[in-house]
């Protein structure tokens, strides 16, 4: 007689991340109520009016802006982005660079292709600067 695939349950793994869960998303509440509770409640006109640096605001909110601002915005987003990338996978080469993982011990052989693959993401990046440069994206007027 073969014996029968038993899996473990995962879901009082998951307990505990639903009881941290529910537990931060209790006291973010009970933080929100004591804020509450405890806030200076003493609205005047000129407190509730638009703040504009100081001036007092005139005419309509709702004016066009030139795109060159949403380009720059974008870019500077895409770039800054990227870039958070470099982090982990310097974490994940370094472990590999010297053939051990962390975690489990085992040797790798994957040195090289991440190495790759972080230049490959790099091409990437900086076609994507060149172009911006090329269009005139970063040109500040």
């Amino acid at each position: 007689m073969a014996p029968q695939w038993n899996p473990i349950p995962v879901w009082p793994q998951y307990g505990w991340v639903l009881a941290f869960a529910t537990a931060a998303f209790i006291l973010a509440m009970i933080m929100y109520g004591v804020a509450w509770f405890l806030r200076w409640r003493n609205p005047y006109p000129e407190k509730l009016s638009t703040y504009e640096c100081g001036e007092d605001p005139f005419g309509q909110a709702w004016i066009r802006f030139n795109i060159r601002y949403y380009f720059f915005a974008l870019l500077f987003v895409l770039f800054d982005v990227e870039i958070i990338f470099f982090f982990p996978w310097a974490v994940i080469y370094q472990h590999t660079k010297t053939g051990v993982t962390a975690a489990t011990g085992e040797v790798l052989t994957l040195g090289f292709s991440i190495y790759g693959e972080m230049l490959v993401f790099l091409f990437l990046l900086i076609l994507g600067w060149a172009y911006a440069w090329r269009k005139g994206y970063l040109q500040w007027d």
